[in-house]
């Protein structure tokens, strides 16, 4: 079969979008460049062009993954024709979808590669930080959260979520599911009158 040819970025998106699916799929132990390159039907040398070593790819593939997660949790959150606490809930969903996602993966393989994980871990809080104080800002403003620092509360919220990414296996179970929904509502101090509201 001939190889067709593309643009480097092309390529390159190409790359990561089948190692984001071979990772969710078999986790990292069995992702192995060979199954890579032959799904993208290019040479082992032409992945060495893109990607130092396969570290380098996995931390690649996770950036891509988290990156997608981003664009979508930003989009939930300036979407101004939705409520703000049906908005919280589909925060919390995003963040469960995420997680299990991740969690999908044997906790004893989250450990062998405690760099990986680290750098989700930064990634999401960095680049989602902003966006949630935003939205924080937000709620507090049109009377839903009673907060007194949106900075601290976004960390704390990100950091508390972010927390349970190797546990996320344990979402399937709709009282824990609750649970974090109460906590998140709890740390925002979300009205008892307004709670219900944002049920989806």
């Amino acid at each position: 079969m001939s190889r067709i040819v593309k643009e480097p970025e092309e390529r390159k998106e190409e790359l990561l979008q089948i190692g984001i699916r071979l990772f969710l799929q078999d986790g990292m132990k069995n992702m192995s460049i060979q199954n890579v390159v032959n799904e993208a039907n290019v040479a082992t040398g032409l992945f060495y062009y893109y990607f130092k070593t396969k570290d380098d790819f996995i931390d690649q593939v996770l950036e891509r993954h988290v990156y997608d997660y981003v664009i979508g949790f930003e989009e939930i959150v300036n979407d101004k024709n939705t409520s703000i606490l049906n908005r919280l809930d589909l925060i919390i969903k995003q963040f469960h979808i995420r997680f299990s996602e991740i969690g999908k993966l044997n906790y004893d393989e989250l450990l062998d590669y405690p760099q990986h994980f680290a750098l989700v871990e930064d990634l999401i809080i960095k680049r989602a930080h902003g966006t949630l104080v935003d939205f924080i800002k937000e709620g507090k403003e049109n009377g839903y959260f009673h907060v007194l620092e949106p900075d601290i509360t976004g960390l704390f919220m990100i950091y508390g979520l972010v927390g349970v990414i190797p546990r996320a296996s344990f979402f399937n179970d709709d009282s824990t599911n609750e649970e974090i929904r109460r906590l998140v509502f709890a740390t925002l101090s979300v009205n008892d009158k307004n709670r219900n509201e944002g049920c989806l």
